[in-house]
């Protein structure tokens, strides 16, 4: 799983696709999971991904690692998804890099380039998807 790409039954009018970034095992098997959509709005804690579609007349993508979150393989599995694709390694290193300096605080969340109101609702509509996708258990 880690690295593809995944769709998911969620209500949005947004082209939504979930990163696995990476797995833990403790008890319950988790995974953390980030958003990526082709809306060219881009923050400080976003990661370009999926290069090799804008190769192919598509939009790029963009990992929105401010709202990550882990998720239990269970509540993963209650909700249809569909796997849709992979990153490369180089771009699974890149937002895993970006993750690691949002946690140790090297990145704010949000800075004042990041003002923009439609990029606050995207990231906003995103928590709440992700809230769905967890089964309320963020």
């Amino acid at each position: 799983m880690i690295g593809k790409l995944y769709i998911f039954d969620l209500v949005t009018d947004r082209s939504i696709e979930w990163l696995v970034v990476r797995d833990l095992q403790d008890g319950e098997s988790y995974v953390q999971v980030v958003p990526c959509d082709d809306t060219p709005l881009i923050g400080c804690c976003d990661v370009a991904v999926c290069h090799d579609r804008a190769l192919e007349g598509q939009a790029k993508m963009f990992a929105r690692c401010g709202v990550s979150l882990w998720c239990g393989m269970s509540d993963l599995f209650s909700h249809r998804m569909t796997a849709v694709g992979d990153v490369s390694s180089e771009e699974l290193s890149n937002v895993r890099k970006r993750l690691a300096e949002i946690a140790r605080g090297i990145i704010p969340v949000s800075t004042p380039d990041d003002d923009d109101l439609e990029y606050i609702e995207l990231c906003g509509e995103l928590d709440k998807l992700g809230l769905f996708l967890s089964n309320g258990k963020i």
